[in-house]
């Protein structure tokens, strides 16, 4: 379910673009089999922990917010 994703396209903020779907097309972009797994489990684990699955969501999200929600405590 490839789709070339413009990240510059403003109308983004109002689609129901999954993340997965984003990674998937990221994921794409590289060669290498651990690369991509490496980057999908790590892509996949960090916006799980954000609790974000929509691009609209992610576009919506500050980024002062997005430091402070990725902070893992210590």
């Amino acid at each position: 379910m490839s789709q070339t994703i413009v990240v510059q396209d403003q109308n983004l903020m109002h689609t129901e673009i999954l993340i997965s779907a984003v990674i998937e097309d990221f994921l794409l972009t590289k060669n290498s089999r651990q690369t991509v797994r490496s980057y999908r489990g790590d892509l996949v684990a960090f916006f799980e922990y954000l609790e974000i699955s929509r691009l609209s969501a992610l576009a919506a999200l500050s980024f002062p917010i997005m430091i402070n929600k990725s902070r893992i405590p210590v």
